[in-house]
């Protein structure tokens, strides 16, 4: 049972997931709330983190260049994404309340993001080191 609760949380980093909800965000944040530099610099930043986790999986892959004292061969995509997307989406969406309101989504995004990541490590997609740079990277 408990692992299948891994399995389901760790679909939640997916990409396939994620992707929608950032771009529906970012189309809130630039529409709705007239805030479009904030999407702008979120969906750069994001990009960014993007780019960097696909070189270290490249690295590895194309050419075996990792660290083998921490079982190092790539940047968790999915603790990368969600720790970069959950916490904005669920500012977003408490975005009408208070700033308690609004920072509790904030930490529940980045504790929601912390359980993806740990996932990774559960279903032995990922070493330690790897989840922790991605959830890292995404903040």
């Amino acid at each position: 049972m408990a692992f299948d609760f891994w399995n389901l949380l760790t679909r939640l980093g997916e990409a396939q997931i994620l992707l929608p909800a950032m771009f529906a965000t970012c189309l809130w944040l630039g529409l709705r709330s007239h805030k479009p530099r904030a999407a702008l610099v979120w969906g750069g930043c994001t990009a960014v983190a993007a780019l960097l986790t696909t070189i270290t999986k490249v690295a590895f892959f194309g050419w075996e260049i990792g660290y083998a004292p921490l079982n190092f061969t790539g940047i968790s995509g999915h603790a990368m994404f969600s720790t970069a997307v959950l916490p904005v989406l669920l500012r977003v969406l408490v975005s009408d309340r208070g700033p308690r309101r609004q920072a509790a989504a904030v930490a529940a995004g980045v504790l929601l993001a912390a359980l993806i990541a740990w996932s990774r490590v559960l279903v032995l997609a990922h070493s330690p080191a790897e989840a922790l740079l991605g959830f890292a990277l995404g903040l």
